[in-house]
């Protein structure tokens, strides 16, 4: 059995203080390392211009930026916990970015069954 989980859009849903304390519990990181990530996130704005005009600007509460190279490393950061309770679920997890497959044996599909 294949499950699909396609999280194409969730680069804009990570929340950052969850992520930040991620970064402190599962992977040590504290002081200046924290401190710089919060700036990272900090005063982060959105808006679109066309040739004519352009809108107010929005404050960015979520999200890791996208095209950049930290982006997916920290989604991958982020859910990786999620990666751990596949495998606590003998499932085999198989993680890219947005993309995340979950395989589950036959031999276990039978035991579900």
């Amino acid at each position: 059995m294949l499950s699909l989980l396609d999280l194409s859009a969730a680069f804009d849903i990570v929340d950052h203080d969850t992520l930040l304390r991620r970064l402190q519990t599962s992977y040590g990181f504290d002081g200046i390392v924290i401190k710089w990530f919060i700036s990272y996130f900090s005063g982060r704005v959105q808006y679109v211009r066309t040739p004519t005009t352009t809108s107010s600007r929005s404050p960015v509460a979520h999200g890791v930026p996208q095209r950049s190279v930290l982006g997916p490393i920290l989604f991958l950061l982020y859910v990786a916990d999620l990666l751990k309770l596949t495998k606590h679920h003998q499932l085999v997890p198989h993680a890219y970015a947005d993309d995340n497959l979950r395989f589950l044996s036959a031999e276990l599909c039978q035991l579900l069954s």
